[in-house]
This record gives structure tokens, C-alpha cells and sequence, in this order.
């Protein structure tokens, strides 16, 4: 008899690693070049900066254009002015805007690889807690990068699925199903303007699908794991994971194989008047992902 763990970024979190969207940003910030991608994604989301990096995986698959294109419009207007006349190529001026506006968006994984690589686990102390709970006979769905599990608590790299990647190779992006996002389309007598904003939105859509999760993929790969586990499972535990609708086709998943035993939800948040808001949020995402689970709440502190 062994558990089952799936383990959220709250898991690192705990540890005080600077592993949340939040942190990404910051790690944005410190070089001027990597700035020029926060600029760039948050005008193509077009919501507030908190929003964003709250909830940063969501919003990469629900892209709107309307202020990019106002703007990159804006600029092509500006440029054909100092003519007499419409320019016959565009070419030089699409080059410049997708260079300003767009080509940073294609270095989303090459920053989430830099950024995991400055988390330092040296120094970092295991937690009583968590050495309670993991047994030899404890397998583990990691939905961080981090070796956090490998180092800290002497797991076996062979009992631990890394999800979404680790540290060699991680992948951020959005779970939308849908391989095409209905883009905006350019239906104007205007030929320069149709070639100028389809050429455009043809590359916000290449970096829509590129950062887009093949979770099919990945619940297969998931799928393969549990196969691997050589021993029956009697609980599925949950650490420090939101349940969010990006990951909610792994837990559906997660959940036909394991609907007869019990689910244990670890949370460790209440506020003033001792009321778990944590607790009922999960409990309800669960039950909408399959209502047919035996789930407890166990309150998780030092």
C-alpha cells in the first residue's frame, strides 16, 4: 500500500522559494531585454499587471489584440505620413514592429529555463511536516520544476513525475484546447492594411500555439507513470496546489484511476475568525471535477 502525492507550487512556496509568477516578473525586471517581454505580454492580455501575475498561465491562453493592433496601427500611420505617398513595400515596417512588439513573446521558455535556474536550494531546511508524511512507499506528481522533493527529502528521482518538466527542461504555458484562437481578421479594401495586420496577428498566433500545453500529451505521459507504480495506491494526496482550471484535466484524469479511495487535501489557510476559505474553495473545485471522491481536508501547519 503506498500514497499517491500531487504536489503545487504552495509545496516550494512553503520553503521560501521564490518560485511564483510574482518572482517571474521580478526575474523579468532585472534585465532590460527580458523587460521588453513584460511590456509586450501585458499589452497583448490587455488586463492590469496584478491581474496578469496572479494568474499568468491562464492569461497566456486568453490573448485579446485589440490594444496591440490600435497601437501598431498607430505607428504605421505615423510612418506612411512622411510620404507622399503609400509606401509599395511594407516589409521594413512590419520587420520593425514584430521586432518591438513580438519577437521577445517567443522567449518565454528560454526565460522560465533562466529564471528556475537562479532558484537556489542550498541552505534550504527540510520540513518536519513533510517528512512525516513521505514514506518510502510515496509517489509523487510534481507540478514544479524544482527538485525540491529530490534534494531536500531524499526522494528517488524515479518515484517523482515532473508534469510540466523540471529544472533542465521547463514548460510554461497556457492548457486551452483549441489550437487556433479566432484572431482577428483583416476584411478591408485596404490591401496594405490587410497584409500589414494579417502579418501581425500571424505571429501572436504562433507564439499563442507555441506556448500552449499539449495536455493530451502530458495526461498520457501522467497516465504512463501510474502504470509504473508498482504498488497499490490507497490515498491521493494533495499539497499546496490551487486546483485551477489550467490543471483541472489532470486531476479529472487523476481521478478515474483513483475514484475508490480516499483524497486528502493538506491546507493550511484560515482567516481571523478561523474560517478555511482555502478549504471550501477546494473542496468545491474538486467536487465539480468529479463529485464522486471521498475527500477530506486535513489542516497542514508546523
Amino acid at each position: 500500500m503506498g500514497k499517491l502525492f500531487v504536489i503545487g507550487n504552495g509545496f516550494d512556496l512553503d520553503h521560501e522559494l521564490e518560485t511564483g509568477y510574482t518572482d517571474f516578473l521580478n526575474y523579468l525586471k532585472e534585465d532590460y531585454q527580458r523587460s521588453i517581454f513584460i511590456d509586450n505580454i501585458e499589452k497583448i492580455v490587455a488586463c492590469y499587471s496584478y491581474e496578469l501575475w496572479s494568474s499568468f498561465e491562464k492569461y497566456l491562453g486568453n490573448l485579446n489584440l485589440d490594444i496591440l493592433l490600435e497601437s501598431v496601427m498607430a505607428e504605421r500611420k505615423a510612418f506612411n505620413s512622411e510620404f507622399d505617398y503609400e509606401p509599395l513595400d511594407e516589409g521594413h515596417l512590419i520587420d520593425h514592429v514584430i521586432s518591438s512588439h513580438i519577437t521577445s513573446l517567443h522567449k518565454l521558455d528560454e526565460y522560465v529555463k533562466g529564471w528556475i535556474e537562479t532558484i537556489n536550494l542550498e541552505n534550504v531546511p527540510p520540513k518536519r511536516k513533510y517528512k512525516h508524511i513521505f514514506t518510502k512507499d510515496s509517489f509523487f506528481i510534481n507540478f514544479n520544476y524544482t527538485n525540491t522533493l529530490q534534494e531536500l527529502y531524499g526522494i528517488s528521482h524515479d518515484k517523482v513525475f515532473h508534469i510540466h518538466g523540471d529544472v533542465i527542461d521547463p514548460i510554461m504555458g497556457h492548457g486551452q484546447d483549441n489550437h487556433e484562437q479566432d484572431f482577428p481578421t483583416f476584411e478591408t479594401n485596404d490591401i496594405g492594411i490587410n497584409e500589414f495586420g494579417s502579418a501581425i496577428v500571424s505571429q501572436v498566433s504562433e507564439f499563442y500555439n507555441n506556448s500552449r500545453k499539449d495536455t493530451h500529451f502530458f495526461c498520457r505521459k501522467m497516465n504512463d507513470f501510474i502504470d509504473y507504480i508498482n504498488i497499490e495506491i490507497n490515498e491521493v494526496c494533495i499539497i499546496g496546489h490551487s486546483l485551477g482550471e489550467v490543471d483541472a484535466v489532470y486531476f479529472r484524469e487523476l481521478s478515474y484511476h483513483y475514484q475508490d479511495i480516499p483524497w486528502t487535501i493538506y491546507s493550511r489557510y484560515s482567516d481571523q475568525k478561523g474560517i478555511n476559505k482555502d478549504k471550501i474553495q477546494k473542496l468545491e473545485l474538486l467536487r465539480q471535477i468529479n463529485n464522486q471522491l471521498h475527500i477530506n481536508v486535513v489542516p497542514f501547519k508546523e
